[in-house]
Parts: C-alpha cells; structure tokens; sequence
C-alpha cells in the first residue's frame, strides 16, 4: 500500500484513510451514495454506502496497534447514538425507509515512517458492528 504524508495535518491524513475505506468498500460491490455526509450541526457520517440492498453508514477509524484496544473499539456510546441519529435523518431526507440499514465499522491499521509518512497495512471491514 502506499505512503501518505502527514504534513497537513491528521485531519488531511483521516480523510485519506477515508479514502481508502471507499475504494475498498466500492472493490467489495458497495455503491457509495454519499462521504462526509453532513446535517446541520449535529456531525458527520464517514460514509454511507449501498450494497444488495443494505443501506451502511460506515465509521471509519484508524490506528497503528491494539495496544489501546482495536479502532471499532473506540466507537463510542455517544457517537454510536449520534451516528444512529443521522442515520435516521438521512433515511428520511432520502426516502429511503424501506431499505434495511446497517452500521459498520471500518478499520485502518498504519505505520508510521520516516519523513513523516503512513503506510496502510491492512483493512478490515467490521459488518454490524453496532
């Protein structure tokens, strides 16, 4: 996988990582309908994407190890329920409540390297995750 430098910034970089969450997704048959999806000023959806039939609000979350446990793991109470919220909010902007929904996860394991650079190691695509 490729280098990506850091020098912008870990927002640049977490939408980078974002990136390669939606290419891998749209290699596995998913349709992306929409990335960083926003309502009003209640947050953001990482991405919502459609897949036989399934709509998927994906979160995407990144780390170098487990050593502070797995990236879904840091998929929180509260923003499981602000995630839910948009969900909700979008199904009903979109017309889309007769689709079945799920929330998935999808972690990024990176290293870090000289120069200040990241190297993706692996993906791994947690369906259900909540």
């Amino acid at each position: 996988m490729e280098d990506i430098k850091s020098k912008a910034g870990n927002k640049r970089v977490g939408k980078q990582f974002e990136e390669y969450a939606s290419s891998y997704l749209e290699n596995n048959g998913y349709q992306i309908l929409e990335r960083n999806y926003r309502f009003r000023r209640f947050g953001e959806m990482d991405i919502i994407a459609i897949k036989n039939g399934v709509l998927c609000f994906v979160e995407v979350k990144s780390r170098q190890n487990d050593s502070f446990g797995t990236p879904a793991e840091s998929v929180t109470y509260k923003k499981k329920k602000k995630i839910a919220f948009l969900a909700d909010q979008y199904i009903a902007l979109n017309k889309h409540s007769n689709k079945a929904v799920r929330f998935d996860v999808v972690e990024i394991y990176f290293s870090c390297g000289n120069n200040d650079t990241y190297t993706v190691k692996s993906i791994n695509h947690i369906e259900n995750a909540f």
